[in-house]
């Protein structure tokens, strides 16, 4: 990431992602959710856990196990999180 940057670098891991032809990598969407996260868009966060699914689901084919699994517990902590802050 770029330091003192942030802004930037979230830009760039979403450009970098949208230009990925399939099947697309996810290893920037795992940056981008905590960067959110850490803004406070827990909206956006979970956003990004499900498009980082989808791409697992829809371009690798991957329907069960922890890969799956990990991004529902980080939506279900976020949705919490989400919860607890209104």
């Amino acid at each position: 990431m770029k330091l003192d940057r942030v802004e930037e670098a979230m830009k760039d891991y979403h450009q970098c992602f949208d230009m990925q032809e399939k099947p697309r990598l996810v290893d920037g969407l795992c940056s981008l959710a905590p960067l959110y996260e850490e803004r406070g868009d827990y909206e956006r966060a979970i956003k990004i856990w499900e498009q980082y699914m989808m791409v697992l689901q829809e371009d690798h084919g991957i329907t069960t196990g922890e890969a799956l699994d990990a991004p529902m517990r980080e939506i279900e902590r976020l949705n919490n999180l989400k919860s607890s802050s209104i």
